[in-house]
């Protein structure tokens, strides 16, 4: 009767633990093949950052116009337009930035709640086996059942380093691809003759 518990234990440790070390190694490859590869930049994320290079372009067209204006209440005109389309371009900006940190945020705490599950797993998987041990006097099977959570354990944390480590990295690169913040245009200042005054 011992005998068949610790086969049963010991078929629902293996069971248990086996689960996570497999999903471990198959993305330990995954992670090894990721580490030459460039981070991959998510779909929604390459959304706002071409919606937000599109404004800058627009925001740089206006301003180039503003510039080329000479006189005083043309150029404020073009500056009030100009004004207007770094307002939307940064505005875009900053969203774009909250989505690209919202999304690593969200791969992160999946990384983490892997991780913990993972690591519950293995704890009642051993507690299971080790019960049984226990019951049997049977100090081996204990001592298999503590290396095998042990096993189980090393691999979700390597699992959810790796996966934080990419998401980062991804997150990094959306980042680089949004560019710097627009920068305003600059108000034209009339130079007391109705024409915009010029700094020569």
């Amino acid at each position: 009767m011992k005998l068949s518990k610790i086969a049963i234990a010991g078929s629902l440790l293996v069971a248990l633990v086996a689960a996570p070390a497999v999903s471990a190694s198959a993305h330990d490859n995954k992670s090894s093949n990721d580490h030459f590869d460039a981070p991959k930049i998510s779909d929604k994320d390459r959304k706002a950052i071409d919606r937000n290079k599109e404004l800058k372009r627009t925001l740089q067209q206006k301003i180039d116009f503003l510039v080329a204006k000479s006189d005083y209440k043309q150029a404020v005109a073009a500056y009030q337009t100009a004004l207007t389309a770094w307002q939307a371009a940064n505005a875009s900006q900053v969203e774009a930035s909250k989505t690209i940190n919202a999304n690593y945020a969200i791969a992160e705490k999946a990384a983490k709640d892997a991780f913990n599950a993972a690591i519950k797993a293995a704890n009642d998987a051993f507690k299971v086996a080790a019960d049984a041990a226990d019951k049997a006097s049977d100090p081996a099977a204990k001592k298999a059942a503590r290396v095998a959570r042990d096993a189980a354990i090393a691999a979700a944390s390597k699992t959810r380093t790796d996966a934080i480590a990419y998401a980062r990295a991804s997150r990094d690169a959306a980042l680089t691809a949004l560019g710097n913040a627009p920068i305003p245009p600059s108000k034209p200042v009339n130079d007391g003759k109705g024409k915009v005054k010029r700094n020569r």
